[in-house]
């Protein structure tokens, strides 16, 4: 009984749009070819064959746009249980309409497209999703979700990235049946879940996402230079190591060279590369040349002024025959 109500319902539109295509003064070939997959998906849908049919009236409705086409288009998309396109294609035809004032689209079409619409909003389910970071990017079936006020409506995009919701907390409109629904960002792993709505279902998910770990790379003209993270030994370079993301201390040492510090931050899923520009360790002071050669001279200089301090500040002479072979003089 519905498929012939439908296909009554096609029937009558195929007369329709002729008989407007017949009226347009400026009809030209493309109206003919517009005409022709009109024609085609009619008889397409006659046969139960709605896939086929909904590339004909779209292929129609690119040639000559038409309220009727796309009221057909989203009858082949409610036929195919593509249900939220359905409804928003309905949607089109009817703000398709009232733009030609109510010239293409009779009014017991529009009353019916109406009805489709309220029906499929009675039959979708509501799904409210609990995203720990509204960075996140979210597909339903390969698909990015078309905002519609407060709500997120799955099934009418075309393949794509993700949307970001709006917030943490968000309602999804979806087709019934199984859905693969996939959540991405940057330095998380990906949550890929598959759930089954039914009809007019109401549903509440919640998905958590796992930072991936960051890896490090470490690596030094020093063959045998040893790394250290927050001072602990983690290897000999080449290091190549995983760590949850956060902040950390590095270190890279060998003998003969000035040890390399610095502080690190790991993002999650980052991978860091770090090459340790490790410089030659200078000689101490005590094991250079004119150290040496500088400390003879200062000596020197030390013994000098001592003489001279003590004649400077010697005041009364030795007695006679003192060592330094001064004689006191005789009065």
């Amino acid at each position: 009984m519905m498929k012939a109500l439908t296909i009554g319902w096609l029937m009558l539109a195929l007369t329709l749009f002729v008989a407007s295509a017949r009226a347009d003064d400026a009809a030209t070939d493309t109206t003919e070819r517009a005409r022709a997959d009109f024609v085609r998906g009619v008889d397409l849908a006659g046969k139960g064959l709605w896939g086929e049919a909904l590339g004909a009236f779209e292929q129609s409705a690119k040639l000559r746009p038409h309220a009727l086409t796309t009221y057909n288009v989203a009858t082949c998309q409610r036929a195919l249980g593509e249900y939220t396109r359905a409804r928003a294609t309905y949607t089109n035809a009817l703000d398709e309409d009232a733009r030609t004032g109510g010239a293409e689209l009779p009014a017991s079409y529009a009353e019916e497209a109406k009805t489709r619409r309220a029906d499929i909003d009675a039959l979708l389910a509501h799904v409210n999703i609990t995203l720990d970071s509204v960075e996140a990017t979210l597909t339903i079936d390969g698909r990015p979700l078309v905002v519609e006020g407060s709500l997120l409506v799955a099934g009418i995009a075309a393949a794509g990235a993700g949307t970001s919701p709006p917030t943490a907390h968000f309602e999804v409109l979806a087709d019934p049946g199984a859905h693969v629904i996939t959540v991405t960002r940057k330095g998380f792993a990906t949550i890929a879940v598959n759930r089954t709505f039914l009809p007019a279902s109401r549903g509440a998910l919640d998905l958590v996402m796992d930072r991936l770990p960051a890896t490090l790379r470490v690596s030094a003209p020093q063959a045998d230079a040893i790394v250290k993270l927050n001072g602990r030994d983690i290897g000999v370079v080449p290091v190549d190591t995983t760590r949850p993301a956060g902040n950390y201390t590095l270190e890279v040492v060998a003998s003969g060279f000035v040890p390399y510090r610095t502080n690190l931050v790991l993002l999650p899923g980052q991978e860091a590369n770090l090459r340790a520009p490790l410089s030659p360790q200078p000689p101490a002071i005590t094991k250079r040349w004119w150290f040496w050669a500088g400390a003879g001279v200062l000596a020197a200089v030390v013994v000098g002024v001592g003489v001279g301090v003590f004649y400077a500040t010697r005041t009364t002479p030795p007695p006679d025959g003192g060592g330094l072979g001064w004689s006191a003089p005789t009065h």
